[in-house]
């Protein structure tokens, strides 16, 4: 599931609104720019973080509040450095903002707003076109890179993992020849023996 937060920061609080792929809002949330607010946010990604695949994201957008927003981008990439969850986060500039809501809704700019309309401009995948700068440097898509390949490394290995388990107990006599990697020839014969065993069922 790919989850996309909105955070509309103002002084010594942010509005955040957490939105998944189809446009549904999972959370709206008011949290105040203190250890407390910032461990309930931590605790808010984590939990997305568990729900998004190694192929979908997990983005954030903050509006630039002239400053204001440096300690929710501080948590944030602390979280990333971390490896407590994998993020792409953006700062928008605020005339993106303030144009989007007279255009798509034709009212009056609110912290409540503005946290949906940044969660929707990451959905709509319409960040790099529209964010006049982000947080992250040019290195960006490397990192990406590297946190998505990693992602696919780690449920590869628990997917071999998955399979000599299973091995042991249809094949144990296989066993001696996966320890440490699975060969191409032991696959190549699990999914022979598949194959004859549908053919005949």
């Amino acid at each position: 599931m790919n989850v996309y937060v909105g955070g509309d920061v103002s002084k010594g609080y942010a509005d955040f609104c957490l939105m998944d792929g189809e446009g549904e809002i999972l959370l709206e949330i008011r949290l105040d720019d203190t250890h407390q607010g910032h461990s309930r946010m931590s605790e808010l990604i984590r939990e997305c973080n568990r729900k998004v695949g190694p192929e979908e994201n997990l983005e954030i957008a903050l509006e630039a509040t002239g400053g204001l927003e440096r300690n929710w981008l501080h948590l944030f990439r602390e979280l990333d450095e971390a490896g407590e969850a994998g993020l792409n986060v953006y700062r928008f500039n605020p005339l993106v903002i303030r144009r989007s809501v007279e255009q798509q809704l034709h009212t009056n700019e609110t912290d409540e707003i503005s946290a949906r309309v940044l969660a929707d401009y990451l959905r709509l995948g319409l960040a790099e076109k529209k964010a006049a700068y982000t947080d992250e440097g040019p290195d960006d898509g490397l990192k990406t890179l590297a946190r998505k390949t990693q992602r696919m490394v780690n449920q590869s290995v628990d997917l071999q993992n998955e399979l000599q388990a299973l091995l042991q107990r249809a094949h144990p006599e296989l066993v001696q020849y996966v320890r440490g990697h699975m060969i191409q020839w032991v696959l190549r014969l699990i999914s022979q023996s598949q194959s004859r065993v549908d053919s005949t069922g």
